[in-house]
């Protein structure tokens, strides 16, 4: 077996003032940072300055002073609208207003206070902050501009927005909602995304979503398609979404819509339809309904919030290969966040999704390209409960060390059941499928535990800001076969009509297949004076795939019961990924930088690996 590929992503780019959704990033799974130098109208740093911030999306407020060389430092803020005041005497106040701060944004808000002329100087709005302190690229979004987004609401249409983003599909008005939708950025296309909801990686396998996440429930999103530092383990798009959380006011909202066939136009006109075309009506969204509901609020104002969120969007589709009826989808989602300030560095954060999908006549075939389904009995009916949960502990350990932890599981259990009786019998030829599908389930569970220190350090040629983290994953992915596909556990392949082929079935089955991940990582942000910094890092990956011992018993098709001794190094992977990035300030005003990035990404091998068509490897 081949070690994983590699992909080596290299990106120069420039960043103005002006408005624009790509900005730079540190990448961080649910916050963001303000950090700035205070100086006097000479340009000489002001010490002891007393700086405080506050927002709505954080409890009580924050105080700081600056340091020797002038400057502040508030990590791990809840991403919102900041307010930043500074104090000292002799000098006049200094207030900002509005100053965003994003997933794994740093702003940078250098400060110049006068000598003391009038009690308050107020800025009401900064315009937009440049982030200086990483190379990433990606694209954001708050609930505001979420909300009014004019497409379905889902995970797709936010990538369908996103710059540099490639799209297998089109949503059309929801037509593709509860459905995957394959993805890739730049020259990374090979299957490879992290998706993180609420600091927790819901990627099933290694490129899609396991998940059907309530999108009304996000309070924002990141999507990062370059310049991943070391803590993105492998290639890929990196889409990171935090969910809402509670306030210090009561809050909630509503939101629904409804569509059906009569605000649509036809792609076949009746001109066409007078000359012989067909399918008039294929492709259409039939009906489309989302209900969306959140409340929340407080315990106690600055120590115990509280938040719920509620959805049903049900989705019916008219597909070319299924004239029976419309397809069905429905999505239930319901999730809750509690978040609690034990002291004043200290807040402990619980929150939980679980999701449902809904699918009465689900299209699958064994064999057959663009299956044709004359009846519902030839489809499978699917009852999909996912879930995600995490603990999460944030501690500021002191003015220039800071610690997060999080442990919790991703998961779902995956049925499909035959909505038919009959003989399997799938023709490659015309692509008309009739008879049983399987009686199958997937079940896959991902328990994980990520953590992170960093240490701010000033006065080693400059000043630092390094990362040191970590992640542990135990992902187990474990198929079932109560019975294969058709009455006989057979199906029978023909090629226009004729016989060509027969595939056997030794059910009832089951395989378990297994991966520890471990990686580690550690970077640093440098900054070299007012104009330079630069990111070096080093991401270490060990890939341990294992078997669980394993049984086979007797079937139709197999009258020998079988057993597997569980293996537990299938094979193993120790990689090495070095990143650098470099942002340099032309003008020495951040109205035009220069950032250039270099990074090396393995593959994560996932644990599909080990098995094709659902066979665990001991069992071929």
């Amino acid at each position: 077996m081949r070690r994983p590929r590699f992909a080596v992503v290299a990106v120069l780019l420039a960043v103005g003032l002006a408005p624009v959704p790509v900005r730079g990033q540190m990448v961080s799974a649910t916050t963001g940072a303000i950090n700035g130098r205070v100086t006097d109208e000479q340009g000489a740093p002001l010490v002891g300055v007393t700086i405080t911030i506050y927002s709505p999306a954080m409890m009580g407020l924050q105080t700081t002073r600056t340091n020797q060389e002038g400057r502040y430092r508030f990590p791990a803020l809840t991403p919102g609208p900041y307010k930043l005041a500074c104090q000292l005497d002799g000098y006049s106040n200094a207030i900002f207003d509005r100053i965003p701060v994003s997933l794994g944004f740093t702003a940078t808000v250098n400060i110049t206070l006068k000598a003391k002329v009038q009690e308050t100087v107020s800025v009401a709005d900064r315009g937009p902050v440049v982030d200086m302190q990483s190379q990433r690229t990606a694209t954001t979004a708050d609930a505001a501009k979420l909300a009014a987004q004019p497409t379905a609401r889902n995970m797709w249409a936010i990538l369908e927005q996103t710059p540099a983003v490639r799209m297998g599909g089109v949503d059309v008005g929801g037509s593709r909602a509860g459905s995957q939708t394959g993805y890739s950025t730049y020259d990374a296309r090979g299957g490879q995304n992290r998706v993180v909801l609420d600091g927790m990686v819901t990627t099933e396998g290694t490129g899609a979503i396991g998940i059907y996440f309530d999108y009304g429930a996000i309070a924002e999103s990141s999507t990062g398609t370059a310049g991943q530092n070391a803590e993105m383990g492998w290639p890929g798009v990196h889409s990171q979404y935090i969910a809402k959380a509670g306030g210090s006011e009561y809050h909630g909202s509503f939101y629904t819509d409804y569509e059906n066939e009569s605000i649509q136009s036809y792609n076949v006109d009746a001109d066409q339809v007078a000359r012989g075309a067909e399918g008039r009506d294929a492709n259409r969204l039939h009906a489309w309904s989302i209900v969306n509901a959140d409340v929340g609020g407080y315990l106690g104002r600055d120590t115990a919030w509280w938040y719920f969120g509620f959805r049903r969007n049900d989705v019916q589709t008219r597909l070319v290969n299924f004239p029976v009826k419309p397809q069905q989808t429905t999505l239930y989602n319901y999730s809750g966040k509690t978040t609690f300030k034990l002291a004043q560095n200290n807040k402990l954060t619980g929150y939980a999704q679980w999701a449902l999908k809904y699918q009465p006549f689900r299209l699958a075939s064994f064999v057959a390209p663009s299956a044709l389904y004359r009846d519902g009995g030839s489809t499978t009916h699917q009852r999909h409960w996912s879930w995600v949960w995490k603990g999460e502990w944030d501690r500021v350990l002191s003015d220039t060390m800071y610690f997060e932890l999080r442990a919790g599981q991703f998961g779902y259990d995956w049925p499909l059941k035959p909505n038919g009786p009959g003989p399997r019998i799938e023709d490659i030829g015309t692509g008309i499928v009739s008879g049983a599908t399987r009686d199958w389930q997937q079940n896959r569970r991902r328990n994980q535990v990520l953590g992170s220190l960093t240490w701010f350090r000033d006065g080693w040629f400059g000043n630092h800001n390094f990362k040191f983290g970590g992640e542990v994953f135990r992902e187990t992915e474990t198929e079932f076969y109560m019975k294969g596909w058709g009455d006989n556990d057979t199906v029978n392949v023909l090629r226009n009509g004729t016989p060509v082929e027969v595939y056997l079935f030794e059910t009832p089955s089951s395989s378990e297949n297994g991966l520890w991940t471990y990686g580690s990582y550690v970077a640093d942000i440098w900054q070299i004076g007012d104009r330079l910094v630069v990111s070096p890092g080093l991401r270490f990956d060990r890939y341990h795939a294992f078997l669980p011992e394993q049984e086979h018993p007797t079937g139709r098709w197999n009258p020998t019961a079988q057993h597997f001794d569980a293996v537990d190094r299938v094979i193993d992977y120790n990689l090495f990924a070095p990143r650098v990035g470099a942002s340099y300030d032309l003008g020495g005003d951040g109205k035009t930088v220069v950032k250039a990035f270099y990074g090396t990404y393995w593959w994560n091998i996932g644990t599909d690996f080990l098995y094709e068509r659902g066979d665990a490897l001991a069992g071929t």
